[in-house]
């Protein structure tokens, strides 16, 4: 009988807790780091809702081919003409003199059209923003799997070979975003930039060694701070509630289990323990 009494106070106690909804506990914090980090991760695949050229990019080079066939054409009738004796030796090389000097300029012009609007929609050194934007989500993601992957290991204590490996990816996304962000694609050829850019790469990757290492660490602390709350919430508040429930309802101090004394002694040692690692 004193067993089931006790197992309905217990259950009072617990019930007494808050019993919010799981929903209510995702916080606006954790909602704005996935959707950033989905968006880290899938940045390369919203190239795809940016255009790769223009329609005057697209129709140049039909417009050149034209204008280059409509030349042929006037010189091979020139040629014609001066067979079938239409015309003289020298309204011949005048003609084609004027037809082949007209078509330069005409050319020309085209070349040069295309040059300036290729220009204008390049981005970055790049041919185009759908074209950069997929190097960078790339990048981006090479580098979220590496910081993640390098605080696991801060978190999880893993040897430094581990860390290693994480860096060296580290290294290698930062080389490559700082040949996004400030070089174009034609510096790709030389080897001039490579020794100054892999320099700036470790340098900036010891740095956030240390800061992810240093970050880790306090986030470890607040982490045992609050599973000590946890626990406080979940382990020690209950036993007491219990004991306090009890007596309050029987006026007795006779309930089987653990004696308040003990059920203190665990908490401070539970409280000792924590301020220890800390």
């Amino acid at each position: 009988m004193k067993t089931k009494q006790n197992y309905n106070l217990l259950s009072q106690a617990k019930t007494a807790q808050s019993t919010t909804p799981i929903w209510r506990n995702i916080s606006l914090g954790f909602l704005l780091k996935s959707v950033a980090s989905f968006f880290l991760v899938t940045l390369s695949l919203f190239h795809v809702f940016f255009p790769s050229t223009t329609q005057e990019l697209t129709e140049l080079p039909l417009i050149y081919k034209t204008t280059a066939q409509k030349r042929d054409q006037n010189l091979n009738k020139l040629l014609d003409d001066l067979i079938e004796n239409k015309i003289t030796t020298d309204d011949f090389v005048h003609h084609t003199r004027a037809e082949i000097t007209k078509s330069k300029i005409q050319l020309k012009e085209l070349a040069e059209k295309k040059r300036k609007l290729s220009s204008e929609f390049a981005f970055r050194g790049r041919t185009n923003f759908r074209f950069w934007i997929c190097q960078f989500g790339l990048v981006i993601t090479i580098l979220f799997f590496s910081f993640k992957s390098l605080y696991d290991d801060f978190s999880k204590g893993s040897h430094y070979k581990f860390h290693f490996v994480s860096i060296s990816g580290i290294v290698v996304g930062i080389y490559w975003l700082i040949h996004i962000l400030f070089l174009t694609a034609k510096d790709f050829d030389r080897n001039k930039y490579v020794v100054l850019i892999l320099v700036c790469s470790v340098l900036f990757s010891v740095f956030i060694y240390f800061f992810l290492k240093n970050y880790n660490y306090k986030d470890d602390i607040i982490y045992k701070q609050l599973s000590f709350i946890e626990r406080i919430k979940t382990i020690h508040l209950p036993k007491i509630a219990l004991k306090a429930l009890y007596s309050e309802k029987y006026n007795e101090d006779n309930m089987e289990g653990e004696r308040v004394e003990e059920i203190i002694t665990d908490f401070q040692k539970d409280l000792e323990k924590v301020t220890n690692e800390v």
